[in-house]
């Protein structure tokens, strides 16, 4: 039982080890995602704080009703969204300070790396018949397509999300879980 609890450790160390070089070494964890022109910065940010008093993740145009709308007031949304802009925004009116908040910040996406693994770990521990090294580290890479689907692919489907922004989470999904695998597969012992 320590042995699966050490390869969950590690193997969430090789994730989040992974999701650091995604984001700062190549440009993974960055694509898909576009900047503002510079000299429009200032004046969206002043349009931001006055539309959007409280923090929080909101949509574009806005559907009278929601999240209880009828089926005229999706018609009608579906009518403002094709006319003009359309989008879903994460906003933070009062400004977010990222050297004050890095460490809980790291410290948070750590702890949902071991998390992530030490459930891979239990999963894989309960695989009947995957006795090879590569069966296994394949079996946690299928893992972090799952996850993919489940959890990005219908951000694209339904929101829009740009395909490259999908495909670097893809990218970034996907190759966590295998570096886990790559761990986990190595530590855990073999039923």
């Amino acid at each position: 039982m320590m042995r699966m609890w050490l390869a969950g450790l590690l193997g969430g160390i090789a994730m989040f080890a992974w999701g650091a070089i995604a984001h700062m070494a190549i440009p993974v964890g960055k694509m898909g995602i576009s900047l503002p022109p510079a000299e429009k910065e200032a004046a969206i940010g002043a349009v931001l704080k006055d539309a959007f008093p409280e923090a929080g993740y909101y949509m574009y145009p806005r559907m009278e009703g929601f999240p209880n709308e009828t089926r005229e007031q999706m018609d009608a949304w579906g009518v403002k969204a094709k006319a003009g802009a359309q989008g879903w925004l994460l906003v933070h009116p009062g400004g977010v300070d990222h050297d004050r908040d890095f460490g809980k910040q790291l410290t948070i996406q750590f702890l949902t790396c071991v998390a992530c693994s030490l459930l891979t770990t239990f999963l894989l521990a309960s695989a009947v018949g995957l006795q090879g090294y590569v069966s296994r580290v394949y079996f946690c890479t299928i893992l972090g397509v799952a996850a993919f689907l489940a959890t990005e692919a219908p951000r694209w489907t339904f929101y829009g999300f740009p395909s490259a922004f999908v495909l670097g989470r893809f990218i970034e999904c996907v190759l966590a879980f295998t570096c886990a695998g790559l761990v986990i597969a190595k530590v855990l012992p073999k039923r």
